[in-house]
C-alpha cells in the first residue's frame, strides 16, 4: 500500500487519517486516530471501519455501518466536500467533526481504497501541522492559476485524470501537466499530499 499511497506523509498529519479496503477493513491508521480513539493501532487496523469509528450524523443517526453509503459515494466520485458528523469515544459526549472521504486507486485500478480524513472542529489550530508536514507554503496555493485550482478541486473530489479531462473538455496530457504544476507550486510529491494540504485549508 505504501508504494502507491504515501502513508509516510499521513503518519505525522495532525488530523486523524485512516484507510479502509474494499471490504471496509482498516488497512492503515495514523497515530492521530489511535490517540483520538484512545486505542492501540493494533486494535484498530484489521477491524471493520464501522466497528471502530461508529460515526453518527448531526441528528444522531448511524453513519458507520456495514453497507456504508459514504464509501459507495466515494467510489462513484460523488463526494464533493467535507460533511459533518458526531464521533463518540468510550461513551463520552460526542465530538463534532468534519469527515472528508475519497476513493483512491493505484495505477491500473486493480483495487480501490477509501481514504478518510477527520477534522475535529475543536482542533482547527492543527491545520498548520498538515501544511508543515507536506512542506506546503501558504502562498503556494495562492499562486495556482484559476485552471489549476479547478483541477485541484476535482482531485479533492476524488476524480481521476480521465474524469477531469472529460469534465474540463481537455486532453489527459493537459490534465497531467496541470497536476505537475500543482504539485510543484504546492511543494508536494503526490496527488494525495496535495489533496490533504487542500483539505487542511478549508
Amino acid at each position: 500500500m505504501g508504494r502507491w499511497i504515501p502513508v509516510e506523509v499521513l503518519e505525522h498529519v495532525g488530523h486523524p487519517v485512516f484507510i479502509s479496503d474494499e471490504e471496509g477493513r482498516v488497512e492503515y491508521c495514523n497515530s492521530a486516530v489511535a490517540d483520538f480513539l484512545k486505542r492501540d493501532r493494533q486494535e484498530i487496523e484489521g477491524q471493520h471501519c464501522w466497528e471502530v469509528m461508529r460515526l453518527r450524523s448531526p441528528e444522531g443517526k448511524p453513519l458507520c455501518r456495514q453497507h456504508c453509503a459514504t464509501q459507495s459515494q466515494a467510489r462513484k466520485g460523488k463526494l464533493q466536500k467535507m460533511h459533518p458528523a458526531l464521533l463518540s469515544v468510550n461513551g463520552e459526549l460526542p465530538s463534532a467533526v468534519d469527515v472528508f472521504t475519497v476513493a483512491v486507486s493505484p495505477p491500473g485500478r486493480r483495487r480501490i481504497a477509501i481514504l478518510h480524513v477527520i477534522k475535529v472542529s475543536a482542533e482547527a489550530h492543527i491545520e498548520s501541522s498538515v501544511e508543515a508536514v507536506c512542506h506546503h507554503e501558504p502562498a503556494a496555493h495562492a499562486c495556482l492559476s484559476p485552471r489549476e485550482r479547478e483541477v485541484l478541486r476535482h482531485l479533492t473530489s476524488g476524480n481521476g485524470t480521465d474524469q477531469i479531462a472529460e469534465e474540463l473538455f481537455v486532453s489527459r496530457a493537459t490534465v497531467r501537466n496541470h497536476v505537475r504544476a500543482i504539485l510543484s507550486k504546492m511543494k508536494v510529491h503526490t496527488r494525495i499530499a496535495a489533496v490533504l494540504a487542500s483539505v487542511a485549508r478549508r
